[in-house]
């Protein structure tokens, strides 16, 4: 793929955004998403659910 002289952006602008970029994604207000949770009854039992119960 070659470079056209009309390109949408200049490469001076491309490298711009792209350390901006990299500025952005170092800082320390950039949160990556949470990874996605399991519901709580889903895979392993709560405490109480594992107790056997005691009806006396």
């Amino acid at each position: 793929m070659s470079m056209r002289r009309d390109a949408i952006i200049s490469e001076e602008a491309f490298e711009l955004l792209a350390s901006e970029v990299d500025t952005l994604l170092m800082s320390e207000d950039f949160m990556p998403p949470e990874p996605p949770v399991a519901h709580a009854g889903a895979s392993a039992p709560t405490n109480d659910s594992a107790r056997p119960k005691n009806s006396s």
